[in-house]
């Protein structure tokens, strides 16, 4: 991981290239809440480490959903 000015941008460091920029902030459409962002969009909400980092993971080795 790597902290930017908006987030952190994590790595997977078996595949080359394979990364992700994820972020934590408020959800309007879900009263304020807390999530965790992706490249495409909400994730999880950011009290679900668990579910967090299965759809991290997913970012990371499926590149058509926002991995870079």
């Amino acid at each position: 991981m790597e902290p930017t000015a908006v987030g952190i941008v994590v790595r997977d460091p078996e595949r080359p290239g394979a990364a992700a920029r994820v972020e934590c902030r408020e959800r309007p459409s879900d009263g304020d809440r807390m999530w965790f962002w992706g490249p495409l969009g909400p994730l999880v909400e950011a009290d679900r480490i668990p579910d967090a980092i299965v759809a991290i993971r997913s970012l990371l080795t499926h590149p058509s959903d926002g991995a870079r």
